[in-house]
């Protein structure tokens, strides 16, 4: 049986030191695909490199919403031209979304999600949505 991780942050450091040997052990246990959401501008250079760098590698570009208020401005059209650039590996949106739990900052959050969900229309692209508390926002977005 062949087995995708449709959401994982391979690109953590805490990967660092033995990535390379996770990514052997899980494809012997048969996770030969990935998909790495991007959380905000400053990882979307590192997840496009390291879907570069290895077979089964794929990722998604957007802004996590706990990143929202982070953002340096002009963000958006930056990742618009970033993914309509059509790079290579690039097959989702994301991870973006909502997260109203009060102890994550909500300034931007909104703005940002519609932004994506626009853009991935746009694109063609799937979103990969992170909602903590928001699901009915989400849906009906």
């Amino acid at each position: 049986m062949q087995l995708i991780d449709t959401h994982c942050h391979l690109d953590f450091p805490v990967f660092d030191q033995d990535r390379e040997a996770l990514l052997a052990r899980c494809r012997a246990l048969g996770v030969t695909e990935y998909i790495i959401p991007a959380i905000a501008e400053d990882n979307w250079t590192r997840v496009m490199a390291l879907a570069e760098q290895h077979d089964g590698l794929f990722y998604g570009l957007g802004i996590h919403p706990w990143y929202a208020g982070e953002q340096r401005e002009g963000v958006m059209e930056r990742l618009r031209t970033l993914v309509m650039s059509q790079p290579a590996g690039l097959v989702a949106i994301g991870e973006c979304g909502l997260d109203l739990r009060s102890h994550v900052p909500q300034e931007g959050q909104l703005a940002l999600f519609e932004a994506q969900v626009r853009l991935a229309a746009d694109a063609g692209l799937p979103l990969m949505i992170h909602s903590v508390r928001a699901n009915d926002t989400v849906a009906k977005l």
